[in-house]
């Protein structure tokens, strides 16, 4: 547009009555408006929707780790397996279902052989033609991987196993891989998912080479690494919870009591795992994924317990409940 151009609208404009120009900018402002909030509310109903998507993200992630718990105790060689544990004495001890076993197992053969224990290692001799084997295979005789050393050693006959354990002296931990609780196993409840529970927390390291000492629920005694702590507010309270660690492991390892242990949840505790720190020392504490031991669901187990201060004084409405079933085995009697 040229000068005479730009002249002739600047006069078209001066000599248009003032409410007709009038009109004209406020339809231009209208229109202005009208965009401006159509812009709004489109992003606003994109945030409302990535909201959205971000809390089906989370209730998914949630739902996938509660199935994939499941999957996992419901596994032949998992925790509702366990049928058996005996403590090992040293020297040989025979061993079956027989009734004059010096070692008791809840089935298979009448006398599944000898068991020996000399300075701390064990060999197991099978008995002729029991049909027992040994990681699989038909052994005369075979020296025992305990659980503390690698990956344990397996014998079997039929559906049934054991391995050896060591909780501070040896013992034999039995499965059943068609075990009554297992067979009859009826899922885990669970908390409503919420996100109020997927907390924010500040790692405080403890001086290098700290340690806790963890009693388990025989009164067994066992120092465990104890790196920091976890301080975190929920409902408006500071809280505070001591992470340990489990050999192995590539999280820290919490134990823990609250005020629904014993009533909505087991009541010697849940267990929960964390993620390392970041280099800001910040981690997340998800309660969602709090789950209970395995003593929770039978008594052939040896579960940690909380250490002290990690007793929360408020009710951790997250995670899993108390697993209703019939009673559980016998407990385990003493060394």
């Amino acid at each position: 547009m040229d000068g005479s151009e730009r002249q002739q609208v600047t006069v078209r404009a001066s000599e248009m009555p003032a409410a007709r120009l009038l009109v004209i900018l406020l339809t231009i402002c209208w229109m202005q408006m009208a965009m401006a909030q159509k812009v709004f509310e489109d992003r606003r109903e994109q945030y409302y929707r990535q909201g959205q998507d971000a809390e089906a993200i989370y209730q998914h992630e949630i739902r996938q780790w509660q199935i994939n718990r499941e999957t996992r105790l419901r596994h032949p060689d998992g925790w509702l397996a366990l049928a058996g544990f005996e403590w090992l004495r040293d020297g040989s001890s025979s061993m079956g279902s027989g009734p004059d076993m010096q070692l008791k197992l809840p089935g298979g053969p009448d006398y599944w052989g000898t068991i020996s224990v000399r300075d701390g290692k064990v060999a197991f001799l099978p008995a002729d033609d029991s049909g027992v084997l040994v990681n699989g295979k038909a052994v005369p005789l075979a020296a025992l991987v305990v659980d503390d050393q690698g990956e344990p050693t397996v014998v079997s006959a039929g559906n049934l196993s054991f391995h050896v354990i060591r909780r501070e002296q040896l013992a034999i931990r039995v499965r059943d891989r068609e075990a009554p609780l297992l067979t009859a196993f009826k899922g885990l409840d669970y908390f409503p998912v919420k996100p109020k529970w997927r907390v924010r927390a500040n790692y405080l390291p403890h001086p290098p080479g700290t340690s806790k000492t963890i009693t388990n629920v025989l009164g067994q005694e066992v120092e465990m690494p104890n790196p920091g702590a976890l301080a975190f507010r929920l409902d408006g309270k500071s809280l505070q919870l001591e992470a340990l660690v489990e050999e192995g492991s590539e999280q820290l390892f919490i134990v823990m009591t609250d005020a629904t242990s014993g009533r909505q949840t087991y009541g010697a505790g849940r267990f929960l795992y964390v993620d390392y720190p970041n280099p800001d020392g910040i981690t997340e504490i998800d309660f969602n994924k709090a789950y209970n031991p395995p003593c929770a669901f039978t008594a052939f187990s040896t579960c940690p317990l909380p250490p002290p201060g990690n007793n929360l004084p408020v009710a951790i409405e997250a995670g899993e409940k108390l697993y209703r079933n019939d009673p559980p085995a016998p407990a385990i009697t003493g060394q």
